[in-house]
């Protein structure tokens, strides 16, 4: 990574740089798509020093609905650039409804990946996709209520429905067979069946919003950031970015109970500038840039990074694929270049209407 200051983009330059990045990130996303409407994940299965001496990453496609919801919460932001950007988005949103369980559920891996019956549905895949629907006007069952039942003595959020430990979740388990909390227990023995991650809380609060059942975890988050604990209280995602990013759109979308993290929030972001203007990799900084307009409109000191990304940008329009999210120990395995894409665009489109510079 060049971390020398680059040279800045004049401002006319940089808006129409803007809308031929955006422009080419949206073409590449379309041929992307697959035809059920699903939008693709990679897991990295082995890493191997090549003949160069650089890194190589042996991928595989892995099919999971948590790269869908997450694309399409992006192309929300450009829905009105292109005339087929609804239609990549109506798709998607048939990908996840065709996805959903029994009571408004998700896991992690899709139906047509083998993998999907040794792991139980959870709160991340639930709380991303139920948002996502509900904000595209998608019907979700009331699946809150499994949320609700799902919470430690703190109010924080567990993130696997293991167990029918409860009255109503034994309604469930009876009325699927036992279906709707089937797992292979043996892989996920380390999380105890208890694990609690902050960002997969941070979307527990996007979608349920500020009330009474999420006080608790609201100020397990809260506490999280003051007290400097994001990496020790993060088990799924690679960097901190992803649990700014979730927390600061949480609080775009009216949880407004995280607003006096505003100025810490918008400071730790900040600590991670580099001196070319980026926050890392491109996936890190098209986060960090999307976190900071979640926190204010202001586009101000973020031309470095827009800067950044568009320099970036490969030539088929996308952005190359960069880790976001696995497990202990190594929470570096899932990610794809749809998803760095999406980010990027979202960074980049945001910027640009903030900026006086709207995509169209």
């Amino acid at each position: 990574m060049n971390n020398h200051p680059q040279r800045a983009l004049a401002p006319e330059l940089r808006r129409q740089a803007l809308r031929q990045a955006i422009g080419n990130s949206l073409a590449y996303l379309a041929q992307s798509q697959l035809p059920d409407g699903e939008f693709q994940t990679e897991f990295c299965y082995n890493r191997r020093e090549g003949a160069d001496g650089q890194i190589v990453e042996d991928l595989v496609f892995d099919s999971s609905p948590f790269v869908t919801s997450l694309v399409l919460y992006s192309l929300q932001f450009v829905r009105d650039f292109a005339p087929n950007v609804p239609g990549m988005i109506e798709r998607g949103c048939d990908f996840l409804v065709s996805e959903m369980e029994p009571g408004g559920l998700w896991r992690y891996w899709a139906r047509k990946n083998e993998k999907r019956s040794i792991i139980p549905p959870d709160l991340d895949d639930t709380s991303c996709i139920s948002h996502l629907l509900l904000s595209n006007g998608r019907r979700v069952p009331n699946n809150r209520w499994l949320f609700y039942d799902s919470r430690d003595s703190r109010g924080a959020f567990y993130t696997w429905l293991y167990t029918p430990n409860s009255l109503r979740k034994k309604l469930l388990s009876l009325l699927t067979h036992g279906r709707a909390f089937s797992c292979t227990d043996q892989i996920w023995q380390w999380t105890g069946k208890d694990d609690v991650c902050a960002v997969v809380n941070a979307n527990a609060a996007l979608y349920l919003g500020d009330v009474r059942q999420t006080r608790g975890a609201i100020e397990y988050l809260k506490a999280t950031i003051r007290e400097r604990r994001e990496e020790s209280e993060i088990v799924f995602y690679a960097h901190k970015l992803s649990l700014y990013y979730m927390l600061t759109r949480a609080y775009f979308h009216g949880v407004r109970a995280f607003g006096d993290l505003n100025d810490i929030l918008e400071a730790r972001i900040l600590e991670l500038r580099r001196p070319d203007g980026s926050f890392g990799d491109e996936l890190a900084t098209g986060l960090a840039v999307c976190s900071l307009l979640n926190l204010h409109p202001s586009p101000d000191g973020l031309e470095g990074a827009i800067d950044f990304l568009i320099g970036a940008q490969q030539p088929n329009g996308a952005w190359r694929r960069i880790p976001m999210y696995g497990g202990p120990p190594v929470p570096t395995t899932f990610g794809s270049a749809d998803l760095t894409t999406s980010v990027c665009l979202e960074a980049l489109a945001r910027y640009g209407s903030a900026a006086g510079a709207p995509p169209r």
